[in-house]
């Protein structure tokens, strides 16, 4: 082991302590230089770095402190560090041809380090072949760790530099040597010996065996499905794609516009679906994911899409960690056409309760009605008016016209079955009101769970009236949610009214072009409420 002692420091704390000895004449930084140490031109670091050959060789580590040393080099992981931090510079010459693991992870590291590695002293940017600043910043593991590719004889400089401080490292150089049983280095694997054909080669890279389509890891060599399919398969560390720069197995799929197709990795060879770190993807002839899955919660990967158009489709199986041993999948694959309604869960199809209701917990389009439960009151019609009181309804509902953001107000559902086809105006600008204790808001839905369906909504009257009124066209035979909302927590008593809007009442409700107060024909407003020709 080396130690590198910090004699120079003694020195400086003495002159600080003690001043300069009697006759010792001060540095002044005279041109040209006056005899002082301290105008002599600073020492190349490349000329005489530090050879550590016979330590790496050893197994041994290196010691010292960077409180000495001058701030000559920068590698390119430097990027967010202070700068100015003192660093020291090593040199090695590898026995053989391989990867190095070079790590200052040690308890008697006090400071947050940074290293690098390069091929030329001279020229360390230009050849820098590593650079690491914290093995895991979010973890707060501020030393450094970085795998290096060298080559044997040639010999290769080590730097360990500060962040924003100076402090004591202790550093490791250690060969990859497959077949020692360590996983170190670029190994994927390493069984404690070099034996090919189990599991582990003579590389250390895995071995794959019972893959029957070892060569369908692009595109272009995916393998064609006829649907449905059962697909037993195996994906590899060797299974690389460059362009998706992970280890996939592809599939290719025909389908017609309109219908769906699933995919679904089932637990196979003994390996459940919480022990898999596989993720399964649908992409189109644009390449683009249309759907993505990954295991959760022991759950096994499925996707489900549905074509757009006619052509080819691509499910992809893939993995990112290369330490991962290669995983037996199954591969299940369907496609039909779903219908909405018909009770069975198919497809794209979130559920299925077997009607076209929009109102239950299952929408008409067979998505998952995440509306609350629509609790209706009553019904109301345009002869006799409502009264209510919204204290202790509940906060069930939400508009698109909330003023200033007042949502958080109890709210009271009405429905109204209309008889024709006719303007409805709903108000609560009545005697039964108190704008001052009750602020409401008023919306009309077609289908009481799906604010989607929101189709008329008002906040405040006018400006000094907090109550709302509103007109909306409704259709002979259908049905209509109306809901009284409060603004915020001003909840309380109210009264609702409905009527049907007539041409000549001088407003201008849904439908109406104008409406000038009467059904007089030629006054530029006709008895129609259009404007006159």
């Amino acid at each position: 082991m080396t130690i590198r002692r910090s004699v120079a420091l003694f020195s400086v704390l003495a002159v600080a302590l003690w001043g300069c000895p009697e006759g010792t004449p001060d540095d002044d930084d005279s041109l040209p230089p006056d005899g002082d140490d301290d105008d002599a031109a600073p020492e190349d670091p490349c000329e005489a770095p530090e050879d550590i050959t016979e330590d790496v060789d050893a197994g041994e580590s290196v010691s010292g402190g960077t409180n000495n040393e001058n701030d000559d080099f920068t590698g390119s992981c430097e990027v967010n560090a202070q700068g100015g931090s003192p660093d020291a510079i090593f040199v090695f010459t590898p026995s053989a041809t391989g990867t190095y693991t070079v790590s200052t992870e040690d308890p008697s590291t006090d400071f947050d380090t940074l290293i690098y590695a390069f091929t030329d002293c001279e020229n360390p940017t230009g050849t820098e072949i590593g650079c690491n600043d914290d093995i895991d910043f979010a973890a707060e593991i501020t030393t450094s760790e970085m795998v290096i590719d060298v080559v044997a004889g040639e010999p290769v400089y080590l730097v360990v530099d500060g962040y924003d401080s100076l402090g004591h490292y202790e550093m490791t150089v250690t060969p990859t040597i497959c077949g020692d049983g360590v996983v170190a280095g670029a190994e994927m694997c390493d069984d404690g010996n070099t034996e090919p054909g189990d599991g582990c080669d003579a590389t250390c890279v895995w071995e794959c065996t019972d893959d029957d389509a070892e060569d369908d890891d692009s595109l272009e060599t995916a393998t064609e499905t006829t649907l449905p399919a059962e697909i037993d398969g195996m994906l590899c560390p060797t299974d690389e794609n460059e362009e998706f720069d992970v280890f996939v197995d592809f599939w290719a799929v025909d389908l017609t516009a309109g219908e769906y197709a699933q995919a679904s990795v089932v637990e196979t060879g003994g390996a459940a679906c919480d022990t898999l770190e596989l993720g399964l993807a649908f992409y189109d002839a644009e390449l683009e994911v249309l759907g993505l899955a990954d295991p959760a919660e022991g759950e096994c990967p499925s996707v489900s899409i549905e074509a757009t158009v006619t052509g080819r489709y691509w499910i992809g199986i893939a993995g990112g960690d290369v330490t991962v041993p290669p995983q037996d999948y199954t591969l299940t694959v369907v496609a039909g056409t779903s219908e909405c309604g018909d009770g069975e869960v198919e497809g794209t199809e979130e559920c299925d309760d077997g009607n076209e209701d929009d109102d239950d917990e299952c929408t008409n389009v067979c998505t998952e009605n995440d509306e609350p439960t629509c609790d209706v009151v009553g019904t109301v019609t345009a002869a006799v008016n409502a009264t209510g009181d919204a204290t202790g309804a509940g906060d069930d509902h939400v508009s698109s016209c909330y003023i200033q953001g007042g949502e958080g107000g109890e709210d009271v559902v009405y429905q109204f079955d209309s008889d024709a086809d006719q303007v409805v105006v709903v108000t609560t600008n009545l005697p039964g009101s108190n704008a001052a204790v009750t602020d409401t808001v008023v919306y009309v839905r077609e289908a009481c769970r799906s604010s989607a369906s929101e189709i008329a909504c008002n906040d405040d009257f006018n400006d000094d009236n907090y109550l709302s009124e509103l007109g909306f066209q409704a259709n002979a035979g259908q049905s209509y949610w109306i809901i009284v909302d409060t603004w915020a927590a001003d909840s309380g008593p109210f009264e609702l009214g409905l009527s049907i809007a007539i041409c000549g009442d001088g407003e201008v409700w849904p439908g109406e072009q104008c409406d000038d107060g009467n059904t007089t024909p030629g006054d530029g407003c006709e008895n129609d409420c259009t404007p006159t020709p």
